[in-house]
């Protein structure tokens, strides 16, 4: 707490206003969940922006507010609910993790996947349909040509722009509800570059936010050599550079190169004694890098989460649309849609089951 009252870019009148944001999220602190975002609905009425202007001041937003709600996800405080600072505040003041990393870290669940179910590689899927008997069929497409497999009921794990390309008639097969919610969905899109450099130019801090406000193209920076050591060789250095959605949606056609060049000299506005020299770089264009927690989000949630489900139910989604923008809230999207699947079959899962999964 000292350290971010002691923020040099923070008014003395900002630093006693903060005080108004820990009331809010000790007021509201019963509706803090990170695996239920719905019960924040009654109080999801505005930005960050508007509201963090008003009640805590604009620089305590752009400078400390909204880095880690808003910049680290590629957004911004318009696209921001005012409650996910609140959320993450108390969080911090109450030692309280956002999320639970699987046991055996995130690379436990493909291996569970290639262990536990037939998993077929360089296949898409290029339709869903529900024949009148409840048979759903996928049109697939392989090096091989195409075929058409058969199942009793298919959960998509993909964004909600690619759910709804799949389904050729999505009110119908998810109901009215669902399908706004996905067609509301919207995302961040990123142009995610790793570079190599031929020494370390952080040793402390495995990650860093960068405000929008300083109006740099980064977001935020991931330093894998401090995270894991084993992941580059003795005295190399391994970033990934993470830029804001604008820069991407401006640079998305430019060549690797040109985006490795313009990101790896923002960098060196952060270190500018750093001497590291890049070695080589890989770009990965993310068109549904993050959902966007736009303000009324979670109203939308809430009304999906709350309309009938069809008996007959054969298709599920699931995703990071559903909960949050972390790996690990879509894996308990996930889950929900495994115990959603074995309900409508007549089988085990219940709330307990459910909570038991994501603890």
């Amino acid at each position: 707490v000292a350290c971010v009252l002691r923020h040099p870019a923070l008014a003395l009148g900002s630093r006693a206003r903060l005080a108004k944001l820990m009331w809010a999220a000790w007021r509201n602190r019963h509706r803090f969940d990170w695996y239920r975002p719905e019960l924040v609905a009654p109080i999801d009425t505005e930005s960050l922006r508007t509201w963090g202007d008003r009640v805590v001041g604009q620089d305590a937003v752009d400078w400390l507010l909204s880095p880690p709600t808003a910049a680290f996800f590629f957004g911004d405080a318009h696209e921001t609910p005012w409650w996910y600072a609140a959320a993450l505040a108390w969080a911090a003041a109450t030692g309280r993790s956002r999320v639970q990393v699987p046991q055996g870290g995130m690379g436990a669940v493909p291996q569970a996947l290639a262990r536990y179910l037939d998993v077929r590689l360089g296949t898409t899927v290029q339709r869903v349909d529900v024949e009148p008997d409840g048979v759903v069929l996928l049109r697939t497409e392989t090096g091989a040509g195409r075929a058409t497999l058969e199942a009793e009921r298919v959960i998509l794990a993909t964004p909600a722009p690619v759910t709804l390309s799949l389904l050729p008639d999505p009110e119908g097969i998810l109901g009215i509800e669902e399908a706004a919610f996905l067609r509301s969905t919207r995302y961040t899109c990123n142009l995610t570059t790793a570079v190599a450099y031929d020494r370390q130019l952080e040793s402390r801090a495995y990650g860093v936010h960068v405000p929008l406000a300083s109006a740099c193209a980064l977001a935020a920076i991931g330093w894998e050599h401090v995270k894991d050591p084993g992941r580059v060789p003795p005295g190399n250095g391994l970033g990934v550079l993470m830029p804001t959605h604008r820069f991407s949606v401006q640079r998305w056609d430019a060549p690797d190169q040109e985006i490795c060049a313009a990101l790896s000299a923002e960098v060196q506005r952060f270190y500018p004694g750093g001497r590291a020299k890049p070695l080589f770089s890989r770009v990965r264009r993310w068109p549904h890098a993050m959902p966007v927690l736009y303000p009324g989000w979670s109203r939308a949630h809430a009304r999906a989460l709350a309309a009938d489900k069809a008996a007959g139910r054969r298709v599920f989604t699931c995703g990071d649309y559903w909960l949050g923008p972390t790996t690990e809230q879509a894996l308990v999207s996930g889950l929900r849609a495994a115990l959603a699947v074995l309900r409508s079959l007549g089988r085990a899962g219940t709330l307990t089951d459910e909570l038991a999964l994501v603890s």
